[in-house]
């Protein structure tokens, strides 16, 4: 990079010239952190087969059925009875 005294005369071509690389420098260090910006951020996490998949839809429509159509009283005699059988559901 140039640099340019006080004292020194110089030409507009080399002031333009001096501009110029600076904003070469401001773009290529905006096109820098819009790549890191862009980067992928892959997280690999297990994912549940069909059937886990189905049994978790199927339970969140009974219980959506439940809240909808059932007391709490039927829902807590529910819970006791399974609770008594040992059923976990």
């Amino acid at each position: 990079m140039y640099r340019i005294l006080a004292e020194e005369v110089v030409s507009v071509g080399a002031v333009k010239e001096v501009l110029f690389e600076e904003e070469e420098d401001v773009v290529e260090e905006e096109r820098k952190e819009e790549k890191e910006k862009e980067r992928e951020f892959v997280v690999h996490v297990p994912l549940p087969d069909e059937k886990e998949t189905e049994k978790m839809v199927l339970r969140k429509k009974k219980m959506e059925l439940l809240r909808e159509y059932a007391s709490e009283d039927l829902v807590e005699q529910e819970k006791e009875a399974k609770a008594m059988l040992n059923i976990h559901r």
